[in-house]
C-alpha cells in the first residue's frame, strides 16, 4: 500500500511483484539491507561508467595521435581498420549494457523510496552516502585527469597548427611528443624541459606510449630556467635611476658636513658640500632629489615662519642647484615640523600647542597603522585637493596599502618613502653579518616596485647608482 507521507512500519504488503510480501520485521530488515547494498552499487556503477568513457576516449586519442608512419599504415591497410573497428563495437555494447543496468537500479530505488516508508528511505540514503564516501573521490580523480588531458590536447593542437611537419601526439616538432608525465613539484617541469631539449631524439620514436596525451599539472619551473624568461615573468619591477629619488638634509652653514650617527654614510650637508656630493651622482645618472631643511641657528616659532623665508637654506639653495644641475628634478619637503617650535606638522592654536608634548605625538592626525580603508580615503582626499602624485610612507611595512592605492588610482604616479628606520635596519643587519646587503636590498626594492611603486625615495641611492654602473642590480 502506497502512502503519501512518511510512515514507520514493517507491513508493506506486496513489494513490486505480486506475492512477494514484506510483512514481518525479518523481511523488512532483509529488504533494507538489499536496498542499502544496491544504493552502494549504484554509486560504484556511476564511477565505473565514468572510467570506461575516459578509457575509451584515451584509446581513441591514441589511435588518432600516432606518428606519421603509423598513420600511413592505418590508411593503407583495411585489415588494421577492421581490428580497430571491432573493439569499438564491443565497447559500445558494453557501455549500453552498463547504462541500462545502472538506470534500472536507479529506477528501482526511486520506486522503493516512493513507498514513503521511513526504514526504506534511511536504507537508500545511507547506502548512497556510503557509496559516495567509497567511490566519490575516484570520480573526482577521473574528472581531473580528463580535464588535464583536454587542456594538454588543446595546447598540443595549438602547437601542431603552427608546425609545417606532420604532428605527432598533437605537438610541433619542437616538442615531438606530448610529455608522458603526471606529477607535482619540479618533476613535471623537468620532464617538459627534457622533452624540449631532446626533441630530435623523440622525433624518431613511434612508440604508443609517446602518443598518449598525459597532462603535466603546471609548467612553473620550465618558465624560469632562462634569465629572459624570468624577466618576462616579473614585468615593471626593474630598478633604474628614474625609479629612485635621493633625500638630502640641508644645513644653514654652506660648508657644514655632519654625519647622522644612527644612519651610517648619511650626512647633513651645507650647500657647497651638497653640490660637491651631488656632482658625481648626477654623472652616474641621478635624476631626482628631495631636500629637507634643517635649522640650527634660525629660530623656530609656533607658525614655522622660516619655512619660506629668504634665510631658509632650502630657499637659498634652489636657484643655485637649478643652475648647477639643470636636468635634475628637485623636490622639496613642505611640512612645517622642521620649522615649528612645537614640532607639529602644521599651525596649531595656542591652547593645543601648550597641551601638546614638546616633541609632538602625531598619532592624532597620522593614519593608524592597522587601517587600510583610511589609506584609500586619504589618497582620494589628496586627489580631490589637487595632488598630481601620491606617496605612502613608510614603505616596507605598508606594501598592502601601496597595492590598494595603486589599484584604486593607477593613473597617478605613486611614491614610496623608505624611511630612516628601514635604512638603518638594513645597514646594521648587513654589518652584523645577518645577510648580504645587495641581495636583500634588491629584494626589498623589487617588492616595492611589485606592490605598485613608481618611484622609491631611499637613502641608498648613491650605493644603488654605483651598483648600476658596475653591475646589474636586478
Amino acid at each position: 500500500m502506497m502512502h503519501m507521507y512518511f510512515w514507520w512500519g514493517d507491513d508493506l504488503g506486496d513489494f513490486f511483484i505480486q506475492g512477494f510480501k514484506i510483512n514481518t520485521v525479518h523481511s523488512m530488515v532483509l529488504l533494507c539491507l538489499c536496498l542499502f547494498i544496491l544504493s552502494i552499487a549504484v554509486e560504484g556503477l556511476k564511477v565505473h561508467r565514468t572510467r570506461s568513457r575516459a578509457r575509451a576516449a584515451r584509446e581513441k586519442s591514441r589511435s588518432l595521435s600516432c606518428s606519421p608512419s603509423e598513420n600511413t599504415i592505418l590508411i593503407s591497410t583495411d585489415g588494421n581498420r577492421n581490428k580497430k573497428f571491432l573493439p569499438e563495437i564491443f565497447n559500445g555494447i558494453k557501455e549500453v549494457s552498463i547504462f541500462a543496468f545502472h538506470n534500472i537500479l536507479n529506477y528501482g530505488l526511486m520506486l522503493a523510496v516512493m513507498m514513503y516508508n521511513g526504514y526504506i528511505f534511511v536504507a537508500v540514503a545511507m547506502g548512497a552516502f556510503i557509496g559516495y564516501f567509497l567511490f566519490g573521490h575516484l570520480s573526482m580523480k577521473i574528472n581531473m585527469e580528463n580535464l588535464q588531458a583536454i587542456q594538454t590536447k588543446i595546447v598540443c593542437s595549438s602547437r601542431c597548427a603552427d608546425s609545417e611537419e606532420p604532428c605527432t601526439s598533437g605537438t610541433t616538432p619542437i616538442v615531438s611528443h606530448c610529455p608522458t608525465v603526471v606529477g607535482e613539484g619540479s618533476s613535471s617541469g623537468v620532464a617538459i624541459m627534457r622533452a624540449i631539449s631532446s626533441s630530435s631524439q623523440r622525433r624518431d620514436s613511434s612508440s604508443s606510449d609517446d602518443c598518449a596525451i598525459m597532462a603535466a599539472k603546471h609548467k612553473l619551473h620550465s618558465s624560469q630556467f632562462h634569465p629572459t624568461l624570468r624577466k618576462l615573468n616579473e614585468p615593471n619591477v626593474e630598478i633604474t635611476a628614474t625609479n629612485l629619488m635621493y633625500p638630502v638634509f640641508l644645513l644653514e652653514d654652506d660648508n657644514a658636513l655632519e654625519e647622522i650617527p644612527s644612519m651610517p654614510n648619511v650626512y647633513r650637508y651645507g650647500l657647497k658640500k651638497l653640490i660637491e656630493h651631488l656632482a658625481p651622482l648626477v654623472e652616474l645618472g641621478l635624476s631626482s632629489i628631495l631636500i629637507f631643511g634643517v635649522l640650527v641657528k634660525l629660530p623656530k616659532d609656533e607658525n614655522g615662519t622660516h619655512a619660506d623665508s629668504n634665510s631658509n637654506p632650502v630657499i637659498r639653495a634652489l636657484p643655485l642647484l637649478r643652475q648647477r644641475f639643470p636636468e635634475l628634478l628637485i623636490g622639496c619637503d613642505v611640512c612645517l615640523c622642521p620649522y615649528t617650535s612645537h614640532g607639529h606638522c602644521g599651525i596649531v592654536i595656542n591652547d593645543a600647542a601648550k597641551s601638546a608634548p614638546q616633541f609632538g605625538d602625531r598619532r592624532a592626525y597620522q593614519l593608524p597603522s592597522g587601517s587600510r580603508g583610511l589609506g584609500i580615503r586619504a589618497a582620494r582626499r589628496d586627489i580631490d585637493e589637487g595632488a598630481d602624485m601620491l606617496m605612502v610612507k613608510p614603505g616596507m611595512s605598508y606594501l598592502d596599502i601601496v597595492r590598494d592605492v595603486k589599484n584604486e588610482f593607477p593613473e597617478y604616479p605613486l611614491f614610496i618613502y623608505q624611511v630612516s628606520g628601514e635604512y638603518s635596519m638594513l645597514i646594521h643587519g648587513a654589518k652584523a653579518g645577518a645577510f648580504e646587503l645587495k641581495t636583500v636590498l634588491n629584494e626589498v626594492l623589487t617588492s616595492m616596485r611589485r606592490a605598485g611603486a613608481d618611484c622609491i625615495i631611499t637613502y641608498f641611492v648613491p650605493t644603488l647608482l654605483q651598483w648600476m654602473k658596475t653591475d646589474r642590480l636586478n
